[in-house]
């Protein structure tokens, strides 16, 4: 089994930040969402990354609702 490869600046993709804010608003803790966080990355989440997801998780849920899948990133 392989080691996580560990980084000093882990930034989330689009579909991990929706699961963020989604697992925030359906009442989750820092612990969990920190232990995902740990067996995705290798590292825990930073508490003020969590504070900041708490504090904008109805931003980014208003956003995926109205925003159409891969229309802002299509071939023209």
């Amino acid at each position: 089994m392989e080691k996580p490869v560990f980084k000093k600046n882990i930034h989330l993709s689009r579909e991990e930040k929706v699961f963020v804010a989604n697992m925030i608003e359906q009442g989750g803790t820092f612990n969990e969402v920190s232990r995902w966080h740990e067996q995705r990355f290798g590292k825990p989440m930073a508490k003020s990354k969590f504070y900041r997801f708490h504090k904008d998780r109805a931003n980014i849920l208003a956003e995926v609702e109205t925003k159409k899948p891969g229309s802002s990133n299509a071939y023209k």
